[in-house]
């Protein structure tokens, strides 16, 4: 992947401008030193290897070069537009994305990417804020292109996978890109509206199923009905209640497991 490959996938499509490093120690922190510099809407990071890449709970994510997919993209957001969805944004057009290339995966909320029940991918979401009003939202995300990219078993709490797993040779990281950022568009324009929501909780992986949210201080286990409006989460409890977790800080898991 270089400025050369990257050019010949998005010419054509309505970005507010991209950029390309061989190396680089996080996407998402360029992007976000970007949008304090007046990033414009849909501005594009794109790396082939990142020293410093992290996840949810600023747990480490490794980009080894040539291996995976790293992206941040920049939204200027609408000020109707849920915090919550941006996430979903992110997974629901990577899980259609895909599609291209009959790879079916389910999207484990919030922000992970499963394939045969084996995380693929992993979404952070950063804003710059203005009072209680994000100014700038920063999509990044890291996909595991090939197997090179899964780190050992012994470095992560969930099994970790690639594409390369279900389809050799696997699709070119550019393609991967084009596709996850067409669909992107497409979706971001339905985000506030019941059709966006219906779409990411169908793909959600549990659903129906019994599971467990663990948390520091508190386990709850219940049946995983799906999503309110807001893109937050709600499960049945024993009680016969209904609970509604709007952030994780833990881990989501089946109760088998």
């Amino acid at each position: 992947m270089d400025t050369h490959s990257l050019s010949a996938v998005l010419h054509d499509l309505p970005l507010g401008g991209w950029r390309f490093f061989p190396v680089i120690g996080s996407t998402n922190d360029e992007a976000l030193a970007w949008s304090q510099a007046n990033a414009p809407d849909l501005a594009l990071v794109i790396a082939d290897a990142q020293t410093r890449g992290r996840g949810r709970r600023g747990r480490r994510w490794l980009t080894p070069p040539g291996q995976a997919l790293a992206v941040s993209l920049v939204l200027r957001p609408s000020r109707n537009a849920a915090w919550t969805h941006y996430v979903g944004l992110a997974a629901l057009s990577l899980h259609e994305a895909l599609r291209t290339w009959h790879i079916a995966t389910r999207i484990k909320w919030p922000n992970d990417v499963l394939l045969d029940g084996e995380k693929i991918a992993g979404i952070l979401v950063e804003a710059i804020w203005e009072g209680d009003q994000p100014q700038a939202v920063i999509i990044g995300m890291g996909v595991n292109i090939t197997q090179q990219a899964v780190p050992p078993k012994d470095t992560v709490d969930f099994p970790a996978s690639s594409l390369e797993a279900v389809r050799t040779p696997p699709p070119r990281r550019e393609d991967v890109l084009r596709a996850w950022l067409q669909a992107l568009i497409r979706w971001r324009a339905a985000l506030n509206t019941p059709g966006f929501i219906a779409a990411w909780q169908q793909a959600l992986i549990w659903r129906g199923e019994c599971v467990r949210v663990e948390t520091p201080h508190r386990v709850r286990r219940g049946r995983l009905l799906g999503l309110n409006p807001q893109g937050c989460l709600q499960i049945s409890t024993a009680e016969g209640g209904i609970e509604t977790i709007s952030h994780l800080e833990g881990h989501l898991r089946p109760c088998n497991l």
